[in-house]
């Protein structure tokens, strides 16, 4: 009996710069950031520096967690 199987990963990873929350890749969270994301989030738009909590879903709650995040640095 011959044969078998095998699975061939070409993935990568990639390091980014820019931290969570920076999505205007300025270097710097601030409110800037917030009003981004808050376009993201009238267009539905997903955006994984913006994903704040990680759900995968870019919505109010990732604002607040910015927010919170600026009023606390």
């Amino acid at each position: 009996m011959t044969g078998g199987s095998y699975q061939l990963d070409n993935s990568y990873c990639e390091e980014t710069e820019y931290q969570l929350g920076d999505v205007n890749q300025d270097f710097f969270i601030n409110v800037l950031d917030v009003i981004v994301i808050v376009d993201f989030v009238i267009s539905a738009e997903y955006n994984v520096l913006a994903d704040m909590n990680f759900n995968n879903i870019v919505n109010i709650q990732d604002i607040i967690l910015l927010v919170n995040y600026i009023l606390n640095q």
